[in-house]
């Protein structure tokens, strides 16, 4: 069939179209970078927050409307929808790396925002390291539910105010899924950015997964060190005492301390120090 001769002249347009250097900056804020085999990013001060909360079992709370969770000095967290845990940060960051191995088979297309599609099934066990099963798939389909459905709001002085939606859609197609992640999401690659690495998070959950985050994000420890109460607070563990955090939080650390993240942590009354190993190395292709 050939083409009509408006049809002709868009077709001529779109192959000898030059971008505009307005469009060229439009595109390049949506660009997701390549990333190393074992690399999960994600912002430091999502990871510095009760967002992703370290809670691991009981049903979890609905917020209808925006409430303030706690973060880092010098930060605002808001947050709207149904309570994110670690297992749906684990998600998150599988996402963007899927993504960004689809654009390692499709050089050209480097927009976060363009749809991929994936088997739920093969994704929870290359990904997430959960078992191929139905069970797999029905709880990576409740985490994509909640980040579609959540909104954050993050404040910092130096970068304003953003609006995070995480998925923006997905189709969830019986053998096939297709994603569409917020383009927003690529903000994060524009300024300091923590990377995690995957066979860590994919083995640690609760409490475990969050320690890893938070002190692969806060690499300049003050010399105070921090305090273990706000530390609780900032993972959202408010239900246990202070007496059971602080043992749980000394038992996370000394997995931390054996994976050889951290060389070894010590604690005076509520304050807590903590030492760095080499603790990440980003494996960005450049």
């Amino acid at each position: 069939m050939s083409l009509t001769p408006e049809h002709a002249a868009y077709v001529k347009h779109v192959a000898t179209h030059k971008p505009s250097k307005e469009e060229q900056k439009a595109a390049k804020a949506r660009e997701i970078p390549r990333l190393g085999k074992d690399s999960l990013p994600l912002s430091p001060f999502l990871l510095k927050s009760a967002l992703f909360s370290a809670v691991s079992h009981g049903p979890r709370v609905l917020y209808p409307t925006f409430v303030e969770l706690a973060a880092y000095p010098g930060y605002k967290v808001e947050f709207r929808g149904e309570e994110l845990r670690q297992d749906d940060r684990m998600v998150l960051l599988s996402l963007i790396k899927a993504r960004a191995d689809a654009r390692a088979k499709e050089p050209t297309v480097t927009a976060i925002d363009v749809s991929f599609t994936f088997v739920p099934r093969t994704f929870c066990v290359k990904y997430l390291g959960w078992p191929d099963s139905g069970e797999s798939t029905k709880k990576l389909e409740a985490c994509l539910t909640r980040l579609q459905g959540a909104s954050v709001r993050l404040y910092g002085e130096r970068f304003g105010t953003h609006l995070y939606s995480f998925v923006s859609d997905a189709v969830m197609s019986p053998g096939e899924w297709r994603v569409w992640l917020s383009p927003l999401l690529a903000t994060m690659f524009s300024r300091p950015v923590t990377y995690l690495k995957h066979s860590i998070v994919a083995g640690a959950f609760g409490l475990d997964s969050w320690i890893y985050g938070y002190v692969a994000a806060d690499r300049c420890v003050d010399d105070d060190g921090i305090s273990r109460e706000h530390l609780r607070k900032l993972c959202g563990l408010t239900g246990y005492s202070q007496k059971e955090f602080n043992r749980r939080l000394k038992l996370a650390l000394e997995k931390l301390q054996a994976l050889g993240v951290i060389t070894g942590f010590k604690s005076s009354g509520d304050r807590l120090d903590n030492y760095k190993a080499s603790i990440v190395d980003p494996e960005v292709l450049i």
